[in-house]
């Protein structure tokens, strides 16, 4: 005897089998000479069934074939099936017999018949139709899995599970991260070192010669460049007219060597142009820091921030690239006018003057707030 699939489960398996029905039916056979016989159900159920033998020769462990009939009103639904005798009284008539192989539908429709007769409702042939075009049958569970984990099993779960909680604690950092950037911190929409400085100019036109390096500390008076400028720059109209033929071509020749001096003590920061140039008159040459003049934070905050910015108030500031924070406190707060009003610059001074080599460059300005209770459901 075959055994049926392990893996599929009708959907009621899980309930509780049938009981045996009696079912009016009967089972059409034929025997080794080919005479049909009729053979009356006694009792049927889900896995088997039970028959009065009549004059047809069943044995013990026999394995015969035939067709389960059933009458619809009218209609009479036969239903091929193989089955097994189990149990055979020769002297009582009876036999009990166990179904063999039965596909998928062939068990549909035996359930159907027995749920439909112990429900008192009559099988139309619109049931069977149903029954046999809808899925009856799922998969059987997975048994696997129940037992201890051991070996490279117990690697994976101890791997998937430390993963899952360092992926939750990161993404529980991030959003406290975010959350406290959002509602405790104020930060600078952009923020830069600057300094106070002295824009020395080009007293007239000509070409540039630098004489010291950018950079480099300087005294009040000490010469920065000279511009060599033609005689032409400084003579006037009515000055020109009144020099002899003979000797203008001379004097419009001759080139006047001007110096360029430091209006004080200090330092060149930058130098707008390069050297061997050409520059015109009141072009800025240097940018110089004066002695004394000390770097400081130019911040710009949105406008809506305005709340949480006051003069004397504490910031936090770090450079790029820097993981060291230092603090400042503020020490104007004005509106950008160039900005259609729409932002407030802030001048902070730094606990520690930052170098002048970070003059210009970028800074992080941050402050921290404790906002009311509006002003979170505001945000």
């Amino acid at each position: 005897m075959s055994q049926p699939e392990s893996n599929i489960v009708h959907e009621t398996e899980a309930q509780r089998r049938h009981a045996r029905v009696k079912l009016p039916a009967r089972i059409v056979m034929e025997d080794k000479n080919g005479i049909s016989h009729t053979v009356r159900l006694r009792d049927l159920s889900a896995s088997g069934f039970g028959l009065h033998t009549g004059d047809f020769p069943f044995k013990q462990g026999g394995r015969y074939s035939g067709e389960l009939l059933f009458h619809l009103n009218t209609i009479e639904f036969r239903l091929p099936i193989t089955f097994i005798v189990v149990h055979y009284v020769e002297n009582e008539h009876q036999a009990g017999c166990e179904f063999d192989d039965l596909n998928p539908e062939q068990i549909s429709i035996l359930r159907l018949f027995i749920s439909k007769y112990l429900a008192g409702d009559l099988v139309t042939s619109n049931d069977i139709l149903t029954t046999l075009s809808r899925e009856n049958f799922t998969k059987a569970r997975k048994q696997a899995g129940t037992g201890e984990l051991t070996g490279w099993k117990r690697f994976r779960a101890l791997f998937g599970t430390a993963l899952a909680a360092c992926i939750s604690v990161f993404v529980l950092a991030f959003i406290t991260y975010n959350l406290y950037q959002n509602f405790f911190i104020t930060s600078a929409v952009t923020a830069l070192v600057d300094v106070e400085s002295e824009l020395v100019q080009a007293p007239a036109e000509g070409y540039l010669e630098l004489v010291d390096d950018e950079a480099q500390q300087v005294k009040q008076g000490a010469v920065l460049a000279t511009i060599s400028s033609p005689a032409s720059e400084f003579l006037k109209q009515s000055q020109i007219a009144a020099v002899a033929p003979e000797k203008l071509t001379s004097l419009l020749s001759q080139v006047s060597n001007i110096l360029v001096k430091s209006p004080c003590d200090g330092t060149v920061l930058q130098g707008r142009v390069s050297n061997k140039t050409y520059v015109r008159n009141g072009e800025v040459l240097f940018d110089l820091v004066c002695q004394g003049s000390s770097p400081y934070i130019k911040a710009i905050f949105n406008y809506r921030d305005a709340d949480d910015l006051a003069v004397g108030k504490t910031v936090q500031l770090r450079y790029p690239a820097e993981d060291k924070s230092f603090s400042g406190s503020i020490q104007t707060v004005s509106v950008d006018l160039k900005s259609n009003m729409s932002s407030v610059t802030v001048i902070i001074q730094p606990e520690q003057a930052p170098g002048l080599d970070k003059v210009a460059g970028p800074v992080f300005v941050m402050i921290r707030k404790t906002p009311s209770f509006f002003h979170i459901l505001k945000h």
